[in-house]
């Protein structure tokens, strides 16, 4: 069953995004607020050009404290190399990414188009129907 759930079952299509040009300041702000783990950067033309995780927002307030410097922009301390999750992957493909790394958000993509972000959290989720029904069979 997990073998034939796909990415765009469980993906999310409403997510944070910042831009590689915004302060640092109010993307911690973003983050904190909206409660998510890492937005997508995104340039003018909307192209996937980063991942800014709360670990990267960490490393903005050691810098800023160490250095005793107001924070820089996005584009600073966004993670550029990354890796995506296809719109048709499996649960279980997108389980082992997860597993393998310790991301916790993948951006998807549609043809080399970013269609949405998958979650670790949204891919445990996926797996309810899978857990209940091992637990409707156990005796007793």
């Amino acid at each position: 069953m997990l073998h034939t759930v796909r990415v765009k079952d469980f993906m999310v299509t409403d997510f944070v995004t910042l831009r590689p040009e915004d302060d640092m300041y109010h993307a911690v702000q973003v983050l904190v607020h909206k409660e998510v783990p890492a937005a997508v950067v995104l340039d003018k033309r909307d192209k996937l050009v980063g991942v800014l995780s709360e670990t990267d927002c960490v490393r903005v307030v050691l810098d800023a404290s160490y250095n005793e410097r107001p924070p820089g922009k996005v584009e600073e301390y966004m993670t550029t190399e990354m890796d995506t999750v296809d719109v048709d992957a499996t649960l279980l493909d997108t389980a082992a990414l997860f597993k393998e790394k310790t991301y916790r958000l993948y951006p998807v993509v549609d043809h080399g188009r970013l269609v949405g972000i998958v979650t670790r959290r949204r891919c445990l989720k996926a797996t309810e129907n899978f857990f209940e029904r091992f637990n409707n069979e156990q005796p007793g």
